[in-house]
């Protein structure tokens, strides 16, 4: 009587790698599939189409291997008799694994061949010998593993890039070299944010002008706010999510403008995402009510018209839910006050003596970027050489401390004074703009470059129509 014929499962374990274009490569296919089809024609073995595949899945990192598994179901279902690999390090770098393909031999006569080398796992040499193998692609994956480790770590302490995945957003494929087009975008997106912009609209001008990320996608407010803040982006070297220094690739931006990005996203108003606003005045306009100085809100639902209002439970927001006013008039109120205010020769006269007063900005970089150097210094001096006593260390850390936060705040409000600057002198320009060429989003950008805060006190008589008088502003200028 003929031998039944032996069907034969072929797994292999493929990498992937990108090109500098963008696409993907498999590597592995040609060397591991077609000799283990070839091996089975030899034996007479029919085989299962298509091979079992796991793509850029190690054996050894644990995660789990859909290709691999189905292998084994099919093999505990009858559907194969043969597993067959390029090699057993195809198959397993786990001894453990290896124990579960020797118990799926014993338990349903399961064989292992591979294009390399028989592997009788029904005797206790063949057994012996697949384990070794198992317990020898374990050390190499580990010795692996620490190397890289290794060279991962050295590369980040000289403030090298490493190697692999997409080009960083700004840097040419080298991760060295700075994309010049690329990088006067993201500065162009670092004071756009400064100066009062959200993500959102700078995401959506982005997608309009067909600005994609490396890997070709559209920008959203997550993607833009990383490039923002990543430590590269102001030339520094980050590992293991600590910045270690300065980088060997030249920086975008400064680090100050950095910090300053890293502390306006840490504000609470500044940590929403999605969508814009779309009431003028929700975020800036606070409630007065005493206790209470929470944002107001649009609110429409059940309202004749809309208002903004201290919500009690709205997402994240909790206010005293007693204070509110007329959206539309308030809008109407106060666009008028920015506008008349912003066209009056009063603050014309003010902002130019505040520019005059911070006047050019790069000496004072240079010294703040000292100053924090210093601040370094001194303090290894005291608490690592201990050359130096705590008097003489309080003393001097207490005058760099000054320096730095006066400088500090000088820096920070120079965007604003600089917008404040390009707007239109004129009232009539003034009111053309806003009617005619400004969205919401350059509205809102406007009255908060132009308010520091907007105040809505509680009223003092209950009336329902508008009083301006609840409405106190903070003028930053």
């Amino acid at each position: 009587m003929a031998k039944p014929q032996l069907t034969a499962g072929i797994y292999a374990r493929i990498s992937y790698v990108r090109r500098e274009d963008g696409t993907q490569e498999r590597l592995g296919v040609e060397r591991q599939v077609p000799p283990c089809r070839e091996l089975a024609r030899r034996k007479g073995w029919a085989v299962i189409e298509p091979a079992y595949e796991d793509n850029d899945l190690s054996a050894f990192s644990g995660k789990r291997r859909p290709g691999y598994e189905q292998l084994l179901a099919d093999a505990k279902a009858g559907r194969i008799n043969i597993i067959v690999a390029w090699h057993a390090d195809r198959l397993t770098r786990q001894p453990t694994e290896n124990e579960a393909l020797i118990e799926l031999a014993e338990r349903y006569g399961i064989q292992l061949a591979t294009v390399t080398g028989e592997h009788d796992l029904a005797t206790p040499s063949g057994r012996l010998h697949f384990r070794m193998l198992g317990s020898i692609a374990r050390y190499e994956s580990e010795h692996r593993a620490e190397r890289l480790r290794l060279k991962f770590d050295e590369l980040a302490r000289a403030g090298l890039p490493k190697g692999g995945g997409y080009r960083p957003f700004g840097f040419e494929a080298d991760k060295l070299t700075v994309n010049e087009t690329e990088a006067a975008l993201l500065r162009e997106a670092a004071q756009r944010v400064l100066a009062g912009d959200g993500l959102y609209a700078i995401t959506g001008d982005w997608e309009a002008r067909g600005i994609v990320t490396p890997a070709g996608n559209v920008w959203n407010t997550t993607s833009l706010r990383r490039a923002l803040l990543a430590p590269r982006t102001a030339g520094l070297r980050e590992h293991h999510d600590q910045v270690l220094g300065p980088a060997a690739w030249p920086a975008i931006f400064d680090e100050m403008t950095r910090k300053r990005l890293l502390e306006l996203f840490a504000r609470d108003d500044r940590k929403r995402q999605g969508r814009p606003r779309t009431y003028l005045l929700s975020g800036l306009a606070t409630c007065g009510r005493e206790g209470c100085g929470r944002p107001l809100v649009g609110a429409s639902a059940g309202a004749k018209r809309p208002k903004y209002a201290c919500r009690k439970t709205v997402g994240s927001h909790f206010g005293c839910g007693r204070t509110w006013i007329d959206a539309p008039a308030l809008d109407s109120y106060v666009t008028e006050m920015v506008i008349t205010t912003l066209s009056s020769p009063g603050f014309a006269e003010a902002l130019q003596a505040r520019l005059n007063w911070d006047g050019d900005t790069s000496a004072l970089t240079i010294q703040h970027d000292a100053d924090k150097r210093a601040l370094a210094e001194l303090t290894r001096d005291r608490y690592v050489r201990r050359i130096i006593e705590e008097p003489e260390y309080l003393a001097a850390r207490s005058e760099l401390d000054a320096r730095i936060v006066d400088a500090e705040e000088m820096l920070a409000r120079q965007p604003q004074t600089r917008f404040l600057v390009a707007l239109p002198k004129s009232e009539r320009e003034l009111r053309t703009a806003w009617q005619e060429r400004w969205g919401l989003d350059e509205k809102r950008r406007v009255v908060r470059m132009a308010l520091r805060g907007l105040v809505i006190n509680p009223p003092k008589r209950s009336l329902p129509r508008f009083d301006p008088d609840r409405v106190e502003p903070d003028w930053r200028v």
